[in-house]
C-alpha cells in the first residue's frame, strides 16, 4: 500500500519555512516535532529540521534528518541538494558532487545544476564549472548569478576578456547591478588597467559605501603610485571595517612610498596590536624595522614570527641578517644554519654562512660554501661570493686564485674596498708587466675619488718608479 506523501503546500510546512527564514529555530523544532508525532513520515518536515540543525552548525543531527527524509522518499531531490550543501561547506567536494548529481537526476533544474557548477568552482575545476554555467545560460539567459560565476571562473583562469564579457552581459540586463560593476573593476585591476579600475570603483562608491570597493580602489591607486589617494581609500576601508589588516598594512606601504616612516610604522604597529600573534603582521613589522636598521626591534618581531611558525624561511634568514648586522656572529650563524637545514640548496644562505666564517677567520669552512654557491648560481649575487673568495685566497697566500676571484667580482667594482683589495693583489705581481695597465686604471679611479689609502700610496710610488 503506497504512503500518502504530504505536499509542500501544507499550511504547517509554510509556517515552518517562515520560522526557518526568521531563524526562530527553537520554535521551529517544537512545532516540527509536534507535527511528526502525528505524521512521522512527513519527509518535508524532516528536511526542514535538517536545514534548521545545519544552520545551527549541528551537522550530525542535520545529516540524520536528511537521511531519514530520503529513506521515506528516496527520490527527494531537495534533501539530496541540502545534504550536498553540507559537504560543500566542509570542502568534501567529491561527496558533494555525487549528491548534487543525485539531486539533479531527480530534478534536472537549473537551480540544482547551478549548485553542482558552484561545487566544481570551489574545487577549482573551472572548465567543468564553465561548461555547466554556459549550459544554464543557454536555457535561461537572465540567470544573472550564472553569468556572475561564469565571469569569476574565467577570472580564476586569467581569461580576462571572457570574464569581461560575462560581467558586461549582466549589466546589459541590469545596468544598475553594483556587484557586476565591482567584478568588472576587478578584471581591469587584474589586467593592470588601473586607471579604468579606479573609474569603475569611484562610480560604484557613490552608490554603495562598501569597504571592498574602497579597498580595491586603494589597490589600484597604489599601483599607480598615487599614494595619497590610496591612503584615503584605505582609511575609508578601515573606518568601515576596523579589522581589515590588509588595508592597514597597505596604508603603511603607501606611507613608506612617500617616505613617511613615522606613519608607516604607526600602521604596521596597528596591524600587530590588533592580532599580536599574527605571523604576517609580525613579519611585516620586523621587515620594516630591518629596513630602518633597527636590528633590536627586528629581532624581537622575527622571534615572534618563529614562535608561530618555526619554519618560516624568510624570517629565519632575516633574523640571521639582523644578528649579523648587530655583529652577533654566533646567533647569526645559528639562525642561518636553521634556515639552511630547511633549504639546503639555497646559494644565498651558503654565502651568508660563508661570510660569517670569513669574519670568524675560519677560512677552510668559508671557502667551500662560497665555491658551492657559485656552482649553483654563477650569476645572481655571485660577485659578492667571488669577492670573499678573493679575500680568503689572499689570506692563504694563493694570489693567483685571489686575483681570479677579484676579477670575477667585477660587478662589485663600485665598492671602494673592492678597488683597494684588487689593487693590493695586483701590486703583489708588480714585476709582471701585463698587470701595469690594470694598476694604472684602478689607481686613476681612486685618485679621482680622492683616495689616500695605504695601498693607493703604494701604487702611486710603484707607478712613479716605473716612469723613472
Amino acid at each position: 500500500m503506497s504512503k500518502n506523501i504530504p505536499t509542500p503546500n501544507d499550511e504547517e510546512v509554510k509556517e515552518l519555512i517562515a520560522l526557518y527564514t526568521a531563524k526562530d529555530f527553537s520554535k521551529l523544532e517544537t512545532m516540527a516535532n509536534a507535527i511528526l508525532e502525528n505524521k512521522k513520515d512527513h519527509h518535508i518536515v524532516l528536511n526542514i529540521l535538517g536545514l534548521s540543525f545545519s544552520a545551527q552548525g549541528e551537522i550530525k543531527k542535520a545529516l540524520k534528518f536528511f537521511d531519514e527524509s530520503l529513506r521515506i522518499k528516496p527520490d527527494y531531490a531537495v534533501a539530496y541538494n541540502n545534504k550536498a550543501n553540507i559537504f560543500l561547506k566542509k570542502k568534501e567536494y567529491t561527496e558533494a558532487i555525487n549528491l548534487f548529481k543525485k539531486a539533479y537526476s531527480y530534478d534536472p533544474s537549473n537551480k540544482i545544476k547551478f549548485n553542482l557548477a558552484n561545487c566544481y568552482f570551489e574545487k577549482e575545476e573551472y572548465d567543468e564549472a564553465i561548461q555547466m554555467y554556459e549550459e544554464i545560460i543557454s536555457t535561461d539567459d537572465k540567470f544573472l548569478e550564472a553569468h556572475k560565476n561564469l565571469g569569476l571562473s574565467y577570472q580564476a583562469k586569467e581569461e580576462y576578456d571572457e570574464a569581461l564579457k560575462a560581467f558586461e552581459k549582466i549589466l546589459k540586463v541590469d545596468s544598475n547591478n553594483i556587484d557586476a560593476k565591482f567584478n568588472l573593476g576587478n578584471i581591469y585591476l587584474a589586467k593592470n588597467n588601473y586607471e579604468e579600475a579606479n573609474n569603475i570603483y569611484n562610480a560604484i562608491i557613490n552608490l554603495s559605501n562598501d569597504p571592498r570597493f574602497h579597498y580595491n580602489n586603494g589597490v589600484a591607486y597604489q599601483h599607480r603610485k598615487e599614494y595619497e589617494l590610496a591612503i584615503n581609500e584605505y582609511k575609508r576601508t578601515t573606518e568601515l571595517d576596523q579589522n581589515d589588516l590588509k588595508a592597514f598594512h597597505n596604508m603603511a606601504v603607501c606611507y613608506k612610498g612617500i617616505e613617511d616612516d613615522e606613519n608607516a610604522l604607526k600602521y604596521l604597529k596597528i596591524c600587530q596590536n590588533k592580532d599580536p600573534q599574527s605571523e604576517e603582521s609580525n613579519e611585516n613589522l620586523a621587515n620594516f624595522y630591518l629596513s630602518l636598521s633597527d636590528y633590536s626591534n627586528a629581532i624581537t618581531h622575527y622571534k615572534k614570527v618563529l614562535e608561530t611558525n618555526p619554519k618560516n624561511l624568510e624570517s629565519l634568514s632575516n633574523l640571521g641578517i639582523s644578528y649579523l648586522m648587530s655583529n652577533n656572529l654566533d646567533e647569526a650563524l645559528n639562525e642561518f644554519q636553521n634556515a639552511f637545514s630547511i633549504n639546503t640548496d639555497s646559494f644565498e644562505l651558503m654565502r651568508l654562512i660563508g661570510e660569517i666564517y670569513y669574519r670568524k677567520d675560519e677560512i677552510e669552512k668559508a671557502i667551500p660554501l662560497f665555491e658551492r654557491s657559485i656552482n649553483i648560481e654563477p650569476i645572481d649575487g655571485a660577485d659578492r661570493a667571488h669577492y670573499y673568495l678573493g679575500k680568503l685566497y689572499e689570506k692563504k697566500e694563493n694570489y693567483e686564485k685571489s686575483l681570479f676571484h677579484f676579477r670575477e667580482s667585477e660587478m662589485f667594482e663600485e665598492d671602494i674596498y673592492w678597488k683597494e683589495d684588487y689593487l693590493n693583489i695586483l701590486l703583489i705581481f708588480e714585476n709582471n708587466k701585463k698587470y701595469i695597465k690594470e694598476i694604472e686604471t684602478i689607481y686613476q679611479e681612486l685618485e679621482d675619488e680622492g683616495n689616500q689609502s695605504e695601498v693607493f700610496n703604494r701604487a702611486k710610488e710603484y707607478l712613479l718608479n716605473k716612469k723613472v
